[in-house]
């Protein structure tokens, strides 16, 4: 007998109010059927049963190795996925605010060759061989409602989780960033204890997930520390410089893991519209951000933003920033910087980068470069390169309106006007540390 799931009723977060159920691809929206051996099934309190899982689960749990985890693919659509090491069918039951369906899950079994050990440091490693990707994606989902998933992994457990749908070209939203969480040292552990509490309706990350030179730090030990914010948003990444250290880590990895996100379906940039925000993630890793491939996305992107009356933001982040006075000052980057500058001056609110171990925040004309790098590995002095821009570009020096160290994230709440309100917190103790308004585009 398939096991079956206790239905929760979703609280609908929004402010104009939800309409329609979402529109669950491959699946039909079930009622009434029996459930349970005594066929009266699990009931939720309108007395409604919840139909066995249209899949015969397995009588033990399978190993879920990571997630799992929702990617926005657009404006009305998503996906869930997870990751397991045996190739069965397994299925998802998934609420929206005018009913549920059992989705089965759709696989894809991959042959891996990366590994990463660990050295017997009790966190559990990446292995190579055969991995299961399990996907179920959602069409038509009413914005602004909420969904809730629970992931059937057999024995009676489950994964479970909600997300927000993203308002489109109105209301409000709340976007989190954080990066280079590779090998976190122990002060920013409570980057994962804190964030799932922020009320992020979508997380972005900007690179450097891992870190391959610490023995402990692995992928799937990355997943398990962020499984309770997983369940709380969707999960929107940037590739970082280490997130391809191993042969073979970035397609087998990076590429597998995170391809098809965003309204266009990217992997290693990608854009999708939140609110009245367009959000624009770029690869500065295996690309030039101001490669000819790149800039054609982006301009197209800025185009459409421009285009588009309810897109009154546009934020975009990338991994390795272009100014900072931290180590990584580089006065061979200012000529790509300038370049950059020209192409989104007037036409971007923020652009927002990790990599640089410190967190800065820049006011460029008008312009704002924030860098957030606080995730997880050593603090870098960002003070070190003050003088040297200070003789080569007094301009930039001149242009840092903040600057400090210590573990932490970043949160960025966009305005139905298209201002922001960023806000950085500390990993030790949750608290806000900073806080900064941005005005809309002009």
């Amino acid at each position: 007998m398939a096991g079956s799931l206790t239905r929760r009723t979703l609280l609908v977060r929004t402010a104009q109010g939800a309409a329609g159920a979402a529109a669950l691809r491959g699946a039909t929206l079930l009622a009434g059927c029996d459930g349970g051996e005594d066929g009266t099934g699990d009931s939720d309190t309108d007395g409604s049963p919840i139909p066995d899982a249209p899949v015969d689960l397995p009588d033990e749990a399978v190993v879920v190795t990571k997630g799992p985890w929702v990617t926005l693919q657009g404006p009305t659509r998503a996906r869930i996925r997870f990751e397991t090491r045996v190739d069965v069918p397994l299925a998802v039951w998934v609420e929206g605010p005018d009913g549920g369906a059992w989705v089965e899950t759709a696989r894809a079994t991959a042959e891996i060759t990366y590994e990463r050990p660990t050295a017997n440091l009790g966190t559990t490693p990446d292995e190579p061989g055969a991995h299961t990707l399990h996907d179920v994606i959602l069409e038509d989902l009413t914005p602004d409602t909420v969904v809730a998933w629970s992931a059937a992994i057999g024995g009676g457990e489950t994964r479970e989780g909600t997300f927000r749908v993203p308002p489109v070209g109105q209301g409000t939203v709340r976007l989190g960033w954080v990066a280079d969480t590779m090998a976190p040292w122990q002060p920013a552990l409570g980057n994962y204890t804190h964030l799932p509490g922020m009320g992020i309706d979508v997380m972005l990350h900007g690179g450097d997930i891992t870190y391959n030179s610490i023995p402990s730090d692995t992928w799937n030990n990355f997943f398990e520390k962020m499984a309770p914010l997983l369940a709380t948003a969707p999960f929107q990444p940037a590739i970082g410089n280490h997130d391809s250290d191993l042969p073979h880590e970035l397609e087998d990895i990076f590429d597998r893991l995170f391809d098809q996100q965003g309204d266009n379906l990217g992997t290693r940039f990608h854009a999708f519209t939140a609110g009245v925000a367009r959000v624009i993630l770029m690869d500065s890793e295996t690309y030039e951000v101001v490669a000819d491939e790149q800039r054609e996305f982006l301009e197209a992107e800025l185009d459409k933003a421009e285009a588009d009356p309810g897109i009154k933001a546009v934020i975009v982040g990338f991994h390795r920033p272009m100014i900072t006075l931290s180590k990584y000052w580089k006065p061979e980057n200012l000529t790509r910087f300038e370049l950059f500058h020209s192409w989104i001056k007037g036409r971007v609110t923020a652009v927002f980068c990790g990599h640089a171990h410190g967190f800065e925040h820049f006011d460029f004309d008008g312009v704002r470069y924030i860098v957030d790098g606080c995730g997880g590995s050593p603090q870098y002095d960002v003070t070190v390169n003050v003088e040297n821009a200070e003789a080569l570009r007094p301009d930039i020096a001149g242009a840092r309106m903040d600057a400090e160290n210590g573990y932490g994230f970043t949160c960025i709440d966009v305005a139905e006007d298209g201002a922001l309100t960023v806000r950085r917190y500390l990993a030790e103790t949750g608290e806000e540390a900073l806080t900064f308004e941005i005005p809309a585009l002009a």
